[in-house]
């Protein structure tokens, strides 16, 4: 108090002068009657702004983060939305405990003293924050910063020690919503000077560092400074000589104990001093007086005390605690949680609604809520003021609020409530400042907001968040969501079995979405592959077999499923296992984005959906591969054999690319953005690349989507984000999406190059694979889909009864690439004679009548698109009497550019974009009735036109159904005959017969003769050149092998074969008698086949299995001599289904023991489908489509080698002692190498035979039978050398064997030295063994007596 306060008896009446004046104080407690706002030499108006002015930079300070964290900090740091949150909790947990800790050090050292403090400490962690590198950092430095959020409790501690009953509601409502407008303006400051910092050319990751150095660590300081040098502690003085007061006195007159938190040994002569020190400066009347008896309530006389057990229990209890903590929950707790996240709200909902809505406008509507404070909560004290002195602390159950979350898309809307929501929220949080300093005056630290503001605004922060593990920490605030459960549709089911998972419906002006079931059961053909826990529906028509997975569904299907395809029946193509994908790393995935960008970052999924605008679109992927069998019958290329059928539609739902490649902004120099999945593949992951001009062109379409058809992906179908590229090949869409790079380059991924080209014509598949060069020409590479088109109905082998005045209506569908659109389908019945225009349905332009918005789905709106990235369907009514006199059906479409579909086939090496006229042959049933005869089956089905022209010898690539009696008579039954070859396997000159008698005279060895399709040839010539060794001519003499010469040779053996035709048999071949079949006799018989039955499998390793065949006694010898091999022959299965699929065979060495009985164990390594080898290993992946209790067939032994023991080997029937034996095999090869090592360490009569075996393998993991072979070379390490080599980029690093391929070196130093007694054995890879045998050869070893190729 100065000398020109003035001393009153009672509160005067409100002047405007007052605010200028120095203070009218009250007498007894020393207490300002007014708020002196303009006087600054007045003490009462320094300790009044420099209370507001701390806890304003505090705010400012506090909640620096969440102003830069949408745009700046969470991507810098690659935060997910659940560590913003959590940043958040942590900073309000420091706030808590400093509240608690405050209330008794300000006590002890006054509000002044510990506001200056609070700053200081607050300001080391402000200054520090550029350091944070990561969530865990960052959690610590805000739980430090958090500290500031104490200064709330010094603030309103320091007004009330100086402002008296009449005002200090007002005051502390002034000085708690000034303070509080730091939160507002921080979002103004803090986003306006990261802004300019970008401007200036720094990148985000220095620029929000730089702005805590600028704005909270200067602030602070400052203003830490300014409280101490011209703030006071109390209007007496110093803070320890507050109970110098006549209400001191007042107090102990009525009874009552005062204790104080000072040194009482000094505090008579304090009180003298100061006694003194006011007497000298202001005239006191005695409170004995009754003229100034104006005490009328305790916080006239009220002085804070130590806080004892008696006190606490007492405000704890006391409603008056408790009532205006639930008031402030509700309304200082919503204005906390705004300022913490309004922003990210803000930005969520606008950035890409409203044209230049970024995170800087984001803050500065934010900052409004905070600015309001500057006459909302200071109006609510003043209510406050009003209503106390009216009624009292009965009255202090009057609350002013109204608060209510906004809601809604309309920025105005959202706005209005969102004002409206701050002035009655902040009018209510003021006259709750208003009630607190009435409710336990002695203890005003304690009862303040200090101790339930951190449990209040936690409960506001964690109300927010969302505990599913499919949404997002603020999906309740945002008007997308991802579709719950986030987890694929098939899956869902076994982990949510109580929640229906069902698309949601659309609007009715659409086509709807397919209500097909989830499949719930795997499918018998995927046990025991990498892709077992995939569920896929049995109806799929499989390409390659069971592994990798590759299929489309029936044409009539697929067609009859209507604009959207169901996600079970949308085409599948996979290059190997599908990535599992579990809940947990679904909701952590993140796409990185990086190279050549101003911007690298790294989103989640739900990081993208709550930045980026979330949109669906109608989308028909196609494969580049549709309709390629009708390719590979005319010419086998290097793909496999899809249907017309590889062709479906879906709504996705996800962020466009072009948005977020603006985000990442592209730097001058990148042309190309390359995507990149998460498939493990040998050649590295699937990869591929799109033109940059195209991939940010949002009139393309492209996507990152994470939604299909309104639910997940399927795992089949990139679970849980793909790439979506309309109008292009299906093979630019890219899945299980990881990376995007920006580059001046194209992809190097081997895939990219290796995959969809269309190659000249001139270039075939052998010189396509041969010749590397084609593949790397860019204008050979596909981009857009071509126009194409085909017939749906009438489908395959459908028939129909003609009727005179009957009609058909032939349907089908048609699409075109680059988003053009089919202008139209053009239909003959006449082979192409003449052509009628058929009606076509644009399903796809029902989304371009309405624009429908939903929560999953975004934004499904076409109305401003031209593009068409879907398929049409078109239909024309025929009369039956014109389908009778027809040979065929015959469609073409023409797109918008005038692309039209060829007659004729445009064969290339890869089979792709296969697009000549679809035809359907048409047959005349005997009884009236057309029967329909597509051109091909799907996969490996029987069945088409085009099959059968070939078998009869006709060109299916140009086919003539119009003849002189073109509606041949087709009967319903046919031949049991086997149908005659494609090829001509005999010589027309030749006109001898034969009969069996002879035929039986030609079984033994010297000069062999067999049988196929009835025609004798001698092989005699030939036993030597045969690449497979004289026995598989010789196991076959005198018998018909036509089954087994069809189920291995091409077509170019087949042709050589007609070299060595003889003659045609006549008579009928019985099968020779069979040996003794008791159980003591051997298991082979090699003229005869023999049945085993699967027992069990077992992986050894990613792609090889052991296989155990049970024989037809459990005490059976196999009788293989060790050495020899079996022949194997199988059917190989279609669609599960054993017995319908070709015949195959080929020779195996078993790795069962010489001394096993009833059962054969055989290492098989499957060879899965690839690039170069689209069909896979016939033989090996049909031991990959076997199940348990399934049968194949055994004949043998073969062979030319024979380790007979004792050193001795038989090698062509010439016997050898070996004394030095080489063994060289790669991968599987091992088996024969094995038995042979087997032979020699377990004879006892031989120890001079020593040994030498290089292994070669890709990876560790490939090394077959590692642990039999390293025990070996431990027990005989003396007679035995094991060398291992790798050939992979990946090698262990504590791998001490051999790195690289097999070569000259290595052979030099880990084989033999040339001898007489010496021979090498070699199994492998047949590049390997050709280049072995070579390089031995020129070492001077025998290629015939002292090399065997197993």
């Amino acid at each position: 108090m100065t000398k020109d306060s003035r001393v009153v008896i009672a509160p005067p009446a409100f002047a405007w002068y007052h605010l200028w004046s120095p203070a009218i104080v009250n007498p007894v407690n020393l207490k300002s009657y007014t708020i002196p706002l303009l006087n600054l030499r007045d003490p009462y108006a320094r300790a009044f702004h420099l209370s507001w002015l701390g806890f304003f930079v505090a705010f400012l300070s506090w909640f620096a983060f969440p102003p830069l964290i949408p745009d700046a900090i969470k991507v810098d740091l690659k935060l997910t939305n659940e560590q913003v949150n959590n940043s958040n909790i942590v900073a309000l947990v420091a706030t808590l405990i400093i509240r608690f800790a405050v209330g008794p050090i300000v006590d002890a050292f006054g509000p002044r003293r510990v506001m200056a403090g609070l700053l200081v400490l607050g300001a080391i962690p402000s200054g520090l924050a550029g350091t944070a590198h990561s969530a865990n950092t960052l959690y610590i430095i805000r739980f430090f910063i958090g500290i500031l959020g104490g200064t709330f409790v010094p603030c309103q501690a320091w007004t009330s020690s100086w402002f008296d009953k009449n005002c200090v509601g007002t005051v502390n409502a002034l000085v708690g919503g000034w303070g509080n407008m730091g939160g507002g303006a921080t979002f103004a400051v803090m986003t306006s000077l990261y802004a300019a910092l970008i401007q200036t050319g720094m990148t985000p990751h220095v620029a929000w560092r730089a702005s805590f150095a600028i704005v909270p660590l200067p602030c602070l300081l400052l203003v830490a400074l300014m409280i101490l040098i011209f703030g006071q502690d109390h209007p007496v003085g110093k803070w320890s000589e507050r109970q110098n007061l006549p209400a001191t006195t007042r107090l102990e007159k009525q009874g009552r104990r005062i204790h104080l938190l000072v040194d009482e040994k000094n505090s008579s002569k304090q009180k003298d001093r100061h006694s003194k020190d006011l007497e000298n400066r202001v005239t006191v009347h005695s409170v004995d007086d009754p003229g100034l008896d104006v005490v009328d309530s305790t916080v006239d006389v009220a002085i804070n005390e130590k806080l004892t057990f008696e006190s606490a229990a007492r405000i704890l209890l006391s409603p008056l605690t408790w009532l205006p903590a639930l008031a402030y929950l509700s309304t200082f707790g919503l204005e906390l949680a705004v300022d913490a996240q309004m922003a990210n709200v803000f930005f969520a909902l606008y950035n890409k609604r409203i044209q230049g809505f970024d995170q800087t406008k984001a803050g500065y509507y934010t900052s409004i809520f905070g600015f309001m404070n500057l006459f909302s909560r200071p109006f609510g004290g003043y209510v406050g003021d009003v209503v106390y002195r009216k009624w009292g602390t009965k009255a202090g159950g009057l609350y002013l609020a109204g608060s209510k979350s906004p809601s809604g898309p309309d920025f105005d809307v959202v706005m209005a409530i969102f004002s409206i929501t701050a002035v009655f929220s902040e009018i209510g949080n003021g006259a709750n400042f208003a009630l607190v300093p009435h409710c336990n005056s002695y203890n005003n630290n304690r009862v303040s907001v200090g101790r339930d503001v951190g449990y209040r605004r936690i409960l506001w922060r964690s109300s927010q968040r969302d505990t599913s593990t499919s949404r997002s920490s603020f999906s309740s605030n945002l008007p997308y969501q991802l579709p719950a459960p986030f987890v694929p549709p098939s899956l869902a089911w076994s982990q949510f079995p109580d929640v229906e998972i069902r698309s949601r419906t659309i609007d009715n002006a659409f086509p709807p979405i397919p209500d097909d079931k989830a499949v719930k059961q795997v499918d018998p053909q995927d046990i025991g592959t990498p892709d077992s826990w995939v569920l896929r529906d049995s109806r799929m028509v499989r390409l390659t077999g069971k592994h990798p997975f590759n299929a489309e569904a029936k044409l009539n299907v697929l067609f009859s499923k209507g604009f959207l395809t169901p996600s079970n029946l949308f085409f599948v193509r996979n290059h190997g296992a599908v990535p599992q994908v579990d809940t947990k790393t679904a909701r952590e995935w993140k796409i990185a984005i990086h190279g050549l960008c101003d911007n690298p970052v790294a989103f989640t999924i739900e990081e993208l959906r709550f930045k980026f605008e979330v949109i669906t679109m109608p989308v028909t992927l196609v494969c580049a591969g549709n309709r390629r069998k009708e390719q590979n019958v005319v010419q086998q290329s290097l793909g496999f054999s899809w249907g017309a059928a590889g062709l479906s539609t879906a709504l996705f739902t996800g962020v466009r690319l072009a948005d977020v490649l603006d985000h990442v902004k592209p730097n001058r120099g990148a042309k190309h953005v390359i995507f990149e999945g998460s498939d493990s593949l040998p050649n590295g992951p699937y990869g591929t690349s799109q033109l940059l001009s195209w991939a940010r062109d949002r009139r393309r379409g492209m996507m990152l989507a994470w939604g299909m058809n309104g639910l997940p992906l399927e795992p089949d179908h990139g679970f849980p984000l793909r790439l979506v590229v309309p109008g292009q090949i299906g093979g630019r869409s890219v899945k299980w999406l990881r990376q995007i790079e920006l580059s001046p380059i194209e992809s190097q991924h081997h895939l990219h190059f290796n995959d969809n080209k269309v190659l000249p014509m001139q270039i075939g598949p052998d010189r396509a694979r041969a010749e590397e060069k084609w593949w790397y020409d860019p204008r050979y590479m596909i981009r857009d889909l071509n126009v194409n088109s085909a017939i749906a109905c009438p489908d395959h082998e459908e028939t129909v009864q003609v009727q005179y005045e009957g009609t058909y209506t032939l349907r089908g569908y048609a699409y075109a690439g680059g988003g053009r659109r089919i202008t139209r389908v053009e239909v003959s019945i006449n082979d192409g004679d003449t052509w009628e225009l058929a009606e076509i349905e644009y399903p796809e332009d029902s989304f371009r009548s309405v624009a429908f918005s939903d929560s999953v789905y975004g934004a499904l709106d076409l109305t401003d698109s031209d593009q068409c990235y879907c398929w049409s369907f078109w239909s024309l009514t025929v009369p039956l009497r014109s389908l009778r006199d027809s040979p065929s059906i015959c469609v073409r479409a023409m797109d918008e550019s005038l692309a039209l579909q060829p007659r004729n086939m445009y064969c290339n090496a890869t089979g792709m974009m296969n697009n000549w006229w679809f035809r359907v042959c048409i047959h005349v049933l005997g009884d009236e009735r057309l029967q329909f005869e597509h051109p091909t089956m799907a996969g490996t089905q029987p069945g088409g036109w085009m099959q059968r022209l070939k078998d009869q010898g006709e060109d299916p690539s140009k086919p003539v159904f119009s003849t002189s009696a073109p509606n041949t008579t087709k009967t319903e039954t046919s031949s049991a005959s086997a149908p005659p070859p494609a090829v001509s396997m005999i010589r027309s000159e030749v006109n001898q017969k034969i009969t069996v008698g002879e035929l039986r005279a030609h079984t033994h060895c010297k000069n062999p003769w067999f049988v196929v399709y009835g025609e004798v040839y001698d092989a005699t010539t030939y036993l030597n050149d045969h690449p497979g060794g004289p026995q598989s001519i010789t196991l076959v003499a005198g018998e018909d092998a036509t089954e087994d010469f069809m189920a291995i040779h091409s077509s170019d053996a087949k042709r050589k074969l007609a070299g060595y035709h003889i003659g045609t048999l006549v008579g009928e071949i019985k099968e020779l008698k069979a040996s003794d079949d008791s159980s003591s006799s051997a298991f082979l018989q090699p003229n005869k086949w023999k049945t085993v039955t699967l027992q069990t499998m077992i992986d050894v390793s990613k792609d090889s299995k052991v296989f155990r065949f049970i024989l037809d006694h459990k005490e059976r010898d196999l009788g293989l001599p060790i050495g020899q091999h079996v022949y194997v022959r199988l059917r190989r299965k279609i669609n599960g289904k054993a017995d319908v699929g070709e015949l195959v065979q080929r020779a195996y060495t078993p790795i069962s023991k010489k001394n096993d009985r009833g059962f054969i164990d055989m290492l098989v390594k499957i060879y899965y489908p690839t690039k170069h080898f689209p069909l896979g290993g016939r033989m090996t992946l049909g031991f990959a489509e076997l199940t348990v209790d399934d049968t194949i067939e055994l004949k043998g032994p073969i062979g030319h080698f024979v380790w007979l023991g004792n050193g001795m080997a038989s090698l062509h029937g010439n016997l050898r002692r070996i004394r030095q034996i080489g063994l060289i095999c790669g991968g599987s090869g091992i088996t024969p190498i094995l038995q042979v090592l087997r032979g020699i360490f377990t004879d006892t009569t031989n120890n001079d035979t020593d040994v030498w075996v290089v292994d070669i393998n890709r990876d560790v993991g490939d090394i077959l039978c590692r642990d039999e072979l390293d025990e070996l070379a431990k027990t005989h390490s003396s007679r035995l050398s094991l060398r291992y080599s790798l050939t992979s980029k990946s090698i262990p690093k504590d791998w001490d064997q051999s790195v690289g391929r097999l070569d000259a070196k290595m052979m030099n130093k880990y084989l033999p030295a040339l001898s007489a007694d010496g021979l090498i054995c070699i199994c492998g890879p047949p590049a390997m063994e050709r280049m072995a045998k070579d390089h031995l050869v020129g070492m001077g070893w025998d290629g015939t007596s002292q090399i065997v190729i197993f």
